[in-house]
């Protein structure tokens, strides 16, 4: 169990992703997870930052079932539930987008953003999904050449991550086919998919996730 109490500084975090490195060896290959951050106060962006990569090690590591009590007037609780409920509604929006359902996929993507505004670190890799939504649209509205630099920008600064997103690059390069393939260009997304093949450098340093 990992409890979250008042203000949760960085030092403290760096000491407690240190102690969960050193723990995690030691649990079973499969385990369940509680983690209480109903009494934490409000968050940092480098705090979430790194919740969030301490949730993938312990992910990689056999995790089965995870639940956290966020209570209901927890500050930290209403952020996990904004950064939560904006990722629910980004992934509503691509989909609405993949359907070519515009008007939808702006509406959910608009809400997704208001919604992590504020709380979602900007180099958190879940904003690619709301690039990805407006490279989408770009490409119904006849503008193929700027959902290619849209996602091929967004591919670069998924690759400059200190821990990149193994799942989201592929994601997002798989999007950058469609597009060719939507315009009838030869998918000219395969150098970037070369990029992130077992063996690849992203491959080696990025997460599975």
């Amino acid at each position: 169990m990992m409890v979250f109490k008042g203000q949760v500084t960085e030092e403290e975090l760096v000491q407690a992703e240190q102690e969960l490195r050193g723990e995690l060896p030691r649990i079973s290959p499969t385990f369940d997870m509680i983690s209480d951050v109903s009494a934490a106060e409000t968050l940092t962006p480098a705090a979430i930052e790194r919740i969030r990569r301490m949730g993938e090690l312990i992910v990689a590591s056999g995790l089965r079932t995870h639940v956290r009590v966020v209570g209901r007037s927890g500050q930290a609780a209403v952020q996990f539930q904004r950064i939560g409920r904006g990722t629910v509604t980004a992934n509503r929006a691509e989909l609405a987008a993949r359907r070519r359902d515009d008007a939808a996929a702006a509406a959910l993507a608009d809400r997704a953003r208001t919604l992590w505004t504020g709380v979602l670190p900007a180099t958190d890799a879940r904003w690619s999904t709301l690039g990805r939504v407006e490279a989408l649209l770009l490409q119904d509205q006849r503008q193929p050449a700027a959902a290619v630099a849209r996602l091929t920008a967004l591919l670069d600064t998924l690759r400059s991550m200190p821990h990149p997103s193994f799942y989201t690059y592929r994601r997002t390069e798989a999007t950058l086919a469609d597009v060719f393939d939507r315009s009838g260009q030869p998918d000219s997304a395969a150098a970037h998919r070369a990029l992130s093949r077992p063996g690849a450098p992203l491959a080696q340093r990025g997460n599975r996730r």
